[in-house]
């Protein structure tokens, strides 16, 4: 696929994934990862659902990378330090092709 239609494929999967989930109201903790892990973003009302689906409409760079890894070992940190998300799934959407360290 298109570099620059990777980025609208990722954001449209996200938006429609978001937008069943707001019914329901879960928490939802978002970063984005490309060459670095972005910064943390909750939903856990339809403000702030709102706020994160209008945030993701406006994700519109792409890096010179993909740190999967990295953003799963953040996630795990972010799930370890948060007692409300014991159990937690992860939903990674990427549109790169990465490595990973198994043992790790």
């Amino acid at each position: 696929m298109q570099a620059h239609h990777r980025i609208h494929l990722a954001k449209a999967i996200l938006y429609y994934f978001l937008k069943r989930n707001r019914a329901e109201l879960g928490h939802i903790s978002f970063r984005t990862f490309d060459d670095k892990v972005g910064e943390l973003h909750t939903a856990v009302d339809k403000e702030s659902y709102d706020a994160l689906m209008r945030h993701v409409l406006r994700i519109n760079h792409l890096g010179e990378g993909t740190l999967l890894q990295r953003a799963i070992l953040q996630a795990l940190e972010d799930i370890s330090k948060m007692d409300h998300l014991s159990g937690a799934e992860i939903l990674i959407i990427t549109d790169g092709a990465v490595q990973l360290d198994e043992t790790l």
